[in-house]
């Protein structure tokens, strides 16, 4: 077993007898000293990394077919061609200004009414019952008719009222009937119409009447009626067409036709007033 050495044993700090004891080192002449070469650190460059390309798998979609649908061809039967239609050219509503030069106000009968009520046609009816120069409206005209016929009914109806009820008094009355050579009856008594006095006045004044207002309507019917047809641009005396059989229709029809500008060829001029 070895021991550690002793450190104040000098023997044991001495070399072993024998062994090779080392030359001592030859000093060096100083010399100059030379300057150090500077150190360059290398720069450390990081070495570029590259990713590896990453090259995905293209997708190639699936294409989808659909079934073409063929559709149905419809079969119509072939249009015929459709004839043109002629549509008539526009014409204005008849009233004041142009191109009819209709009155503004309804006294003044130089110029045809449009539009006009029942009151003032017959008032305009009247006032111009001997005027066959200038125009009548449709409306004048026609209300103007319309009373006329009015009028004339009103007394056929007085008429049969009084028919009526002398016929009916004449039942009540006593009749006596006798016989001429066995064959012939004959019956005798009273007459309504003739022997009752109120039923004889009905009667007889619905006749009168009559007459009168067919008379007294005569002039102002004719010249409305002549004037009406220069309204529709057609000479007054086409109204003695209704004088002959079936001639009234054709004066009918005349009178129903729209008014026309050109029937201001009938009027009377204007009278101007003079100038100062």
């Amino acid at each position: 077993m070895t021991l550690p050495p002793n450190p104040s044993d000098p023997a044991a700090n001495q070399p072993p007898s024998g062994a090779d004891t080392p030359a001592p080192a030859q000093p060096q002449a100083p010399g100059p000293e030379q300057p150090a070469a500077p150190q360059y650190a290398q720069p450390q460059q990081p070495a570029p990394q590259y990713a590896q390309p990453q090259y995905a798998q293209p997708q190639y979609a699936q294409p989808q077919y659909a079934q073409p649908q063929y559709a149905q061809p419809q079969y119509s039967a072939p249009q015929q061609p459709q004839p043109q239609t002629w549509a008539p050219p526009y014409a204005p509503e008849p009233g004041p200004g142009e191109p009819f030069d209709g009155a503004t106000d309804p006294a003044d009968i130089e110029r045809p009414l449009y539009g006009a009520t029942f009151g003032q046609a017959i008032a305009r009816f009247f006032r111009g019952y001997a005027k066959f120069s200038g125009r009548a409206s449709r409306s004048e005209y026609w209300w103007a008719m319309l009373f006329a016929g009015l009028t004339r009914i009103a007394c056929l109806i007085l008429m049969g009222i009084g028919a009526i009820v002398g016929a009916a008094w004449e039942q009540n009355q006593p009749y006596s009937a006798s016989y001429s050579g066995g064959q012939d009856f004959t019956r005798s008594g009273p007459e309504g119409i003739t022997d009752y006095a109120p039923a004889a006045f009905l009667f007889f004044a619905g006749v009168i009447l009559f007459v009168i207002v067919g008379l007294g309507l005569l002039l102002p019917s004719l010249a409305i009626s002549w004037r009406r047809l220069h309204d529709g641009n057609f000479a007054g005396p086409l109204w003695f067409i209704s004088l002959v059989p079936y001639g009234g229709i054709a004066v009918f029809v005349l009178t129903l036709l729209r008014s026309k500008p050109t029937g201001r060829r009938f009027d009377t001029p204007r009278a101007w007033p003079a100038s100062a």
